[in-house]
């Protein structure tokens, strides 16, 4: 299973702030040492990064440029998956951006 936070954009600092996700097994234990991906809803790469021995996946702040349309492309949302591996099903999960006001 795999749940995310709701993510800030913050046009002032040009980033996005609280991109994070959590796996689990589906018995809710962690899952440790996996690549979790996050792109923006329409497909724009956000980062990757390894699940801690808490199952979170924290991208941390990603920074952005502004250009045409990138605000609303980005309150769109954004999504993470998890490929899968011989052991766990693949997930994947979407989260809010939310302008920071």
């Amino acid at each position: 299973m795999l749940d995310v936070t709701d993510a800030r954009l913050d046009v002032t600092q040009l980033k996005v702030t609280d991109v994070k996700a959590w796996l689990t097994d589906d018995q809710g234990d962690p899952i440790a040492g996996q690549r979790v991906y996050f792109q923006s809803s329409s497909g724009r790469e956000l980062g990757t990064a390894v699940t801690d021995e808490s199952g979170v996946a924290d991208l941390g702040s990603v920074p952005i440029e502004l250009g045409p349309g990138i605000v609303d492309e980005l309150l769109q949302g954004y999504d993470a998956s998890f490929a899968g591996d011989a052991t766990h099903s693949g997930a994947d999960a979407h989260g809010q951006i939310q302008l920071a006001v």
